[in-house]
This record gives C-alpha cells, sequence and structure tokens, in this order.
C-alpha cells in the first residue's frame, strides 16, 4: 500500500460524521393529533353507551295467572330490559297500575304484561262479590263466540215480535267469568254458547233469568265501550214519521 493511499484513508477515518436530528412537529401538527384523539375518545365512549347494560324495569309476571283471574301484587315483578318505543308503549312499568285488574288471557312466569291482555281495576270492579248466572245464547248473539273470560258486557233483552217488539238493556257491565262452546261434549251445541256472567245487582239476575225464559238475548260487548247504550228502544210505528222511542 502506498504512504499517499494510506494518508487518505486515515483522513477519512478521522473526519466528524454529522448527523441530522428528525425534526419535532410544529403546533398545528400537534393541536391536530389531540384534537383526532379526544373524537376517538368520543366515539368509544359514545359506543359504550349505546352498547350498555339497559335501566328500565318492566312489570312481568311472577307466576301464572289465567284468563279471568284478578292480578294480585304477589304475581307481578320487574325487570330491567331494552323495548322500542313502541313496545314500551303497550306494557307496563309499575305494578301498582294493576292493583285490582283482571287477566284477559293467560300469563306465565316471565311474560311481559301487556295493556291489550289485562282489563284495568275500573272495569273490573264489579267482578269480585257479583251474582254468577248461567245462560245459553246463539253464537251470532254473542258476538259469534268470540267473547273471551275478563271481557265485560251489556245485556239486551227483545220482547215481542214485529211492531210490537221492543228492547231493553236487562244489565250492565256483567262480567264474563265462563264460557262454554259445547267442545268438550257438554250441553252447548255448534249454534250456542253457554256464557257464565257476574252480575253486581240482584234485580239484574232477576231481569236476565225473566228474559232468558221469554225473550231474546243478545250480548254487547262493553270491555272498550266509549259510552253506555240507551235504556229501551221500541220501533216506530207504520206510518211514523219521527224517529225511534229510545230512552237511557
Amino acid at each position: 500500500m502506498s504512504r499517499g493511499r494510506a494518508t487518505g484513508d486515515a483522513e477519512r477515518t478521522a473526519r466528524p460524521r454529522i448527523v441530522r436530528r428528525a425534526s419535532l412537529p410544529n403546533s398545528r401538527a400537534v393541536v391536530g393529533g389531540l384534537l383526532v384523539t379526544v373524537a376517538a375518545v368520543g366515539v368509544f365512549a359514545a359506543y359504550r353507551q349505546a352498547g350498555g347494560r339497559p335501566t328500565t324495569r318492566y312489570v312481568v309476571a311472577t307466576r301464572s295467572v289465567d284468563p279471568g283471574g284478578p292480578i294480585t301484587a304477589d304475581a307481578l315483578g320487574l325487570e330491567t330490559m331494552e323495548l322500542p318505543a313502541q313496545q314500551a308503549a303497550r306494557v307496563y312499568e309499575s305494578p301498582s297500575e294493576l292493583d285490582g285488574a283482571v287477566a284477559l288471557a293467560p300469563l306465565a312466569p316471565g311474560d311481559l304484561v301487556l295493556r291489550s291482555a289485562v282489563l284495568p281495576a275500573d272495569r273490573a270492579a264489579g267482578f269480585d262479590g257479583g251474582h254468577e248466572f248461567s245462560l245459553p245464547i246463539d253464537r251470532d248473539r254473542a258476538l259469534n263466540g268470540g267473547l273471551r273470560r275478563g271481557e265485560t258486557v251489556d245485556v239486551l233483552a227483545t220482547y215481542g215480535t214485529g211492531d210490537a217488539a221492543y228492547t231493553l238493556v236487562v244489565a250492565r257491565g256483567a262480567g264474563v267469568t265462563a264460557l262454554d262452546d259445547g267442545s268438550r261434549g257438554t250441553i252447548g251445541s255448534a249454534g250456542t254458547v253457554v256464557v257464565t256472567l257476574a252480575l253486581r245487582d240482584p234485580d239484574e239476575v232477576l231481569r236476565v233469568a225473566h228474559a232468558a225464559e221469554v225473550g231474546s238475548i243478545t250480548l254487547v260487548r262493553t270491555t272498550r265501550a266509549g259510552g253506555p247504550l240507551p235504556s229501551q228502544y221500541r220501533a216506530p210505528g207504520p206510518g211514523s214519521i219521527g224517529p225511534p222511542d229510545t230512552a237511557r
């Protein structure tokens, strides 16, 4: 190796090496990074909140209740769940709303108590202590067999025939406590249904019993009725131009 080449190598080895430092981000980049971080944290928090546990409690049955049976406090409980607004409007949030109510549909443990499956206390008041009375009625005069236990009905009786016929309301707000359409081989037939009614007024029992013997009975559902029926109806006589004779 020549002296000159050795000298050059020595000089290159001794020359200091310049290392560039990485430049720090400017203030605008720092602020932008912080905003992105804050936004990400907000999105995560919103996701956690949306996917969190439900907080609303709704009334459920804790034991079985048959249709027509009273809904007592020991048959109710509360369960926390999330329901869409449309479904939440159809159920109960407090057992106190069901004090004195009657079931219109069977309830099993864990069932949500729907408003449509309950007869409220103000309409079920006549069930307890009522005089029960059974009578066969033509199916087409008993809502074609569409009545259910727990509903209420007005009992109409039509007497006479032709122009002399007239109709009276002989019982109001009677509770339907039992129905039998003959499916179990009992006294009902294909054209009739045996209905058991709870009548609060002893005089109504006598009027209904009499009407069942000498008149024609029609049941009118009043479970969701908006107002009372007139007390009687008599068709206008031949040639009459006035309104029918009705009275409350």
